[in-house]
């Protein structure tokens, strides 16, 4: 059938915690050894984007190799590549009241995407946010009280 236009973001995927040792031919055998189907590979140091012919491969990918296959010593993570502008974030949360539990707040931006790392100050919470692929809005009104920077 003829699909939507926004598919092909779900068979770019994203690698990473690679060691900067890892080369091209590292990917290609990582994945040809598991007779995983895999296109373009593009190489960073410290991470990888690959293309999947298609969103199941994709999810074959992921399945097989995130946080279970280690190259040079170090174990990789596979996720679905997301839009440079939604990846991450960093967010300061101020003004929490006392009484606020962090889980609280984790549950109101999980409906939204991914918290992946979060810095609890006195006076403020820093957060590194990663969004889902839906746009996320920062005064979204639950959190509007909290006063967002």
């Amino acid at each position: 059938g003829g699909g939507g236009g926004g598919s092909e973001i779900m068979n770019k995927l994203y690698i990473g915690n690679l060691s900067s040792s890892v080369t091209l031919a590292d990917i290609q055998q990582l994945f040809g050894e598991r007779k995983l189907a895999v296109g373009q590979v593009l190489l960073k140091s410290g991470y990888a984007f690959v293309d999947c012919p298609d969103e199941n491969a994709a999810i074959r990918v992921i399945e097989a190799l995130s946080g279970k296959v280690e190259l040079h010593g170090k174990v990789i993570e596979v996720d679905y590549s997301v839009p440079k502008k939604q990846r991450s974030r960093k967010i300061q949360i101020r003004n929490i009241p006392p009484h606020l539990q962090w889980e609280v707040l984790d549950g109101l931006l999980a409906q939204h995407g991914t918290v992946e790392n979060v810095e609890q100050g006195r006076r403020a919470w820093i957060l590194l946010y990663v969004a889902g692929l839906g746009n996320w809005v920062p005064h979204c009104p639950p959190l509007l009280p909290l006063g967002f920077m």
